[in-house]
């Protein structure tokens, strides 16, 4: 595995009440969070214009205590009016359930029982889960762990996104930020299937597991992919022609 790919690998974690929760993250916040001392900070991307207009939009909110677990930053990032959608084609759910079991499968960590998978993919569709298409080039380097890179075949790439619906404010911990938008949707989870939509693509790498982590969306007609390591931290990845790569790491700390 390549310097590059394993240090955007070593950033991501668990997903957690929709976003990935950094457990140590909660922790340290609420030791501190008492005093109220906190703000947005560029780790990575200030200059770039993505960055820039989501730093501005995450400061326009009052936020709640960082220690507890909730979306609001999450959703100010999704909700930011400069991102548009690709040009999804909506696959019917119940008729591609086992693309959506073997998505989650690829997903799973090993010991996760098959049974448990069959219940996620139930609770998905009967939860009004969204099985998204977009057939386009958009990942250039799969990544592998034998090689520093692999280069994507040439052509389109069956790009899927799974879309998890919005849960109720309460649950989301989104009622602690009612001037912060709240879509009716939660998260995407993007994969890159197989020709028959059956299952991954056979030759994806680590990029896969990490795109699995990821909401697609469009930036001024590029796509970008948003992410979060913690309650309040928000990244965004892009493909530049040369694999996937970190631009923007905006976290709220402590001053």
């Amino acid at each position: 595995m390549n310097c590059r790919m394993g240090n955007i690998l070593r950033r991501r974690y668990a997903v957690i009440a929709g976003i990935l929760l950094a457990a140590n993250f909660g922790a340290t916040a609420s030791a501190a969070a008492s005093d109220g001392r906190w703000r947005w900070e560029y780790y990575t991307g200030k200059g770039y214009a993505i960055c820039d207009a989501l730093y501005e939009r995450l400061r326009r909110y009052r936020l709640p205590d960082p220690a507890t677990p909730n979306i609001c930053a999450w959703n100010a990032a999704l909700s930011y009016p400069g991102f548009s959608e690709p040009p999804w084609e909506e696959l019917n759910p119940v008729e591609h359930e086992q693309l959506i079991y073997r998505l989650l499968r690829y997903t799973a960590p090993t010991a996760w029982p098959e049974a448990n998978t069959r219940r996620d993919v139930r609770e998905f569709i009967e939860g009004g889960g969204k099985v998204q298409l977009w057939r386009t080039h958009l990942i250039s380097d799969f990544g592998s762990r034998n090689h520093p890179e692999i280069w994507a075949p040439p052509g389109p790439q069956n790009v899927v996104q799974l879309r998890y619906p919005s849960v109720s404010k309460e649950r989301d911990g989104t009622s602690l930020c009612p001037a912060v938008p709240h879509p009716n949707w939660e998260r995407g989870r993007v994969f890159i299937a197989n020709d028959d939509l059956t299952d991954v693509h056979p030759e994806l790498g680590p990029v896969g597991q990490m795109l699995s982590m990821m909401t697609l969306v469009l930036f001024r007609g590029t796509p970008h992919f948003l992410s979060a390591l913690a309650t309040y931290s928000i990244t965004v990845d892009r493909d530049r022609a040369n694999g996937l790569t970190g631009i923007c790491d905006i976290r709220y700390e402590q001053r």
